[in-house]
């Protein structure tokens, strides 16, 4: 894996590779939102300037979600690098990856469901309503690609290439601009046109974003580090969790800002619209600077994650003290430019009257009066990110919007008025700034005392090898023992140098043995592989003889089969035809036996008959002789009766 410069380069050399694309990429986003306000203010008025602020509140929200995602595992990148881990570095980019599409689509159905709800929410007047809807339900669409596109550009900073980062969200920016008077003065869709060139220019710096998956450096993928882990998903999470939250808490503010200025305004010669029209413009103006500072930090991210998980807290400490020295030079220009030339910013954003410009040129002034210090909190609550205490990152990224900035923004104008509102933003400021300087001045201190303490351990065992001076036995005097120590080296370097000659001579022979063996080897292993491939084609030819009488002998005994199947067909009907046989047969001698009995009758009936005839006979002999005539009729009856019987039995 290719060595990180992050580690050994000068921290002045790396601060400012890494930091001035970052800024060149946060400024151009800001400037063409600035643009985007400029065409909007020229083409549509100050209403639609009105309502791109209302609606800038969704952007915010998109940014805090690539910030949780993008920051998070682009720190733990960094810090997994630092400790030379690359597969768990891989693991957290692959899995900031998948949470940056998953919560872009999400955030993309919720907006598009709740948008007339929220609109209301952010503080759209009845006026701004129409065109605030129209921008923000077209906008919306681009917020999956700019969620990806901004953690995507987190993540290649923090393998080495900001300057890819830059051109990923220069790319965006340059056609937003190309595209904006084409569509809104051009094709004449107004409000529209603005809102669909932001899309598309997203839309370009995705792809660009997603490109760079295949050019990682640092981190090689695999198929598992894109498999979403609860754990580390959670530990991405809450390592992002202070740069999302001063963003959130941004959103909050603006929020309430947005709707006490209508109210407050509503109560003054401004009326609602203008102190909309106004905040949007200083808050975009100061978008600027922010955009600088969070360069800045970008930059320095992935140089103080890196030296802090290698334990170069030297490098850590050099690189956050340079960053707030630019920091610095920066903030005293913009002081400069809010204080002396308000009205001339100011008028860039297009035409108003008078109250109007007094009004925008007030908030100017007032809300941005510490300027100077506003970045020393951005900075610093990315530094504890950048180390893994993300607790101390969120403290810092919520004091200046959720401790100080919401309540004074509520209480202040209960005494003062709207005024009340441009003053709680100098106060949160300088509140912000004093308690960063107070926590990081703690945690340097402590990485000083680490670093102390490892350069006193390394000391240590340097410290034995100095010289020592002790008396010798024989004179007195006292000798350099690190000389006889270093003689003695010598003496031993020599020896182990011949040696060595020694032991690299037995390695030559062994190498030339080893080859030898090698080349038998080989030749055995050739003479072995014919002999098997000759054994294996037997083998396959006796395979294949043995499978076709097989199939022969198989054949056969189906053919067994078939006549064995048919015989006992034919002996089950011959012994069907048998069985019907017995049973006329035995009906046969059942009518047999009949018959034999009646005959047998007949017989005993003849021969009684027989008995009977002769009887019958002698009587009428007898009759005849007597010649009675009574006699004779039964002789004659008699005589009938035997002709009946003799032609019955016939």
């Amino acid at each position: 894996m290719t060595e990180n410069p992050l580690g050994y380069e000068k921290i002045s050399k790396l601060l400012k590779d890494f930091a001035i694309p970052s800024i060149m990429a946060s400024l151009v986003g800001s400037i063409y939102n600035i643009v985007d306000q400029i065409f909007i203010g020229q083409g549509v008025g100050y209403l639609g300037n009105a309502a791109t602020n209302v609606a800038y509140p969704f952007s915010t929200i998109c940014l805090a979600i690539a910030l949780l995602v993008g920051i998070g595992s682009a720190s733990r990148v960094s810090l997994c690098l630092g400790r030379k881990e690359p597969k768990a570095a891989a693991k957290a980019a692959g899995n900031g990856i998948v949470l940056m599409g998953i919560f872009g689509i999400i955030y993309l159905l919720v907006g598009e469901a709740f948008l007339s709800l929220l609109l209301k929410a952010f503080g759209a007047t009845t006026d701004v309503f129409p065109y605030a809807k129209q921008y923000a339900s077209i906008t919306l669409i681009g917020m999956p690609f700019l969620i990806v596109t901004n953690g995507m550009s987190n993540l290649i900073r923090a393998d080495g290439k900001p300057k890819y980062s830059m051109v990923c969200m220069v790319m965006g920016a340059i056609i937003n601009t190309i595209l904006d008077p084409i569509f809104i003065f051009a094709c004449d869709w107004g409000i529209a046109g603005a809102a669909w060139a932001t899309v598309i220019g997203q839309i370009f710096s995705f792809i660009l974003a997603l490109r760079y998956l295949w050019r990682f450096q640092t981190i090689h993928f695999e198929k598992e580090s894109f498999l979403l882990d609860i754990k580390e998903s959670m530990k991405i999470c809450s390592m992002g969790i202070s740069s999302s939250s001063n963003q959130i808490a941004v959103t909050v503010i603006q929020i309430i800002q947005y709707n006490s200025l209508t109210y407050y305004g509503a109560l003054t010669k401004y009326g609602t619209d203008i102190p909309l029209a106004a905040c949007g413009i200083v808050m975009k103006t100061n978008a600027i600077i922010l955009a600088i500072v969070v360069g800045i930090s970008q930059g320095t991210q992935p140089i103080i994650g890196f030296n802090y998980g290698a334990r170069q807290y030297h490098r850590v400490r050099e690189a956050y003290l340079l960053a707030v020295k630019w920091n610095l030079v920066v903030s005293t220009i913009a002081f400069i430019a809010f204080q002396f030339f308000p009205q001339s910013i100011i008028s860039l954003f297009g035409d108003g009257d008078e109250l109007y410009f007094e009004f925008a040129v007030l908030f100017m002034r007032t809300y941005l009066f510490m300027v100077l210090v506003n970045g020393v909190q951005l900075l610093s609550s990315s530094f504890f990110t950048a180390i893994g205490k993300s607790l101390k990152g969120a403290l810092l990224a919520l004091t200046r919007q959720t401790f100080v900035l919401i309540p004074l923004t509520l209480l202040l104008p209960l005494r003062f008025g709207i005024m009340g509102v441009l003053l709680a933003g100098p106060v949160a400021d300088f509140s912000a700034f004093m308690l960063s300087v107070v926590l990081v001045g703690i945690e340097l201190k402590k990485q000083k005392n680490d670093y102390l303490k490892d350069y006193k351990n390394n000391h240590n065992e340097l410290a034995a090898l100095k010289s020592k001076f002790i008396p010798c036995p024989h004179c007195g005097e006292k000798v350099d023992v690190t000389e006889q120590r270093r003689n003695l080296l010598l003496k031993y370097e020599e020896g182990v140098i011949k040696k060595g000659k020694e032991v690299a001579a037995q390695i030559e022979a062994a190498e030339e043995e080893n080859k030898k063996i090698e080349e038998q080897d080989i030749k055995f292993r050739d003479t072995k592989k014919l002999e098997l491939d000759s054994k294996l084609d037997e083998i396959k030819a006796r395979r294949e003889k043995i499978k076709s009488d097989l199939d022969f002998e198989v054949m056969q005994y189906e053919e067994a089969v078939k006549c064995i199947k048919s015989s006992i067909n034919k002996i089950e009907e011959e012994k069907r035809n048998i069985e019907t046989a017995n049973k006329i047969a035995e009906n046969i001698e059942a009518n047999n036996a009949g018959v034999d009995k009646k005959i047998k009758d007949a017989e005993e009936g003849i021969k009684n008959s027989e008995n009977r005839i002769a009887q019958l006979k002698l009587a009428i002999d007898a009759g005849k002789q007597y010649n009675s005539i009574k006699v004779k009729k039964q002789a004659e009856q008699i005589g009938e009766y035997l002709d009946k019987v003799t032609i019955q039995f016939e």
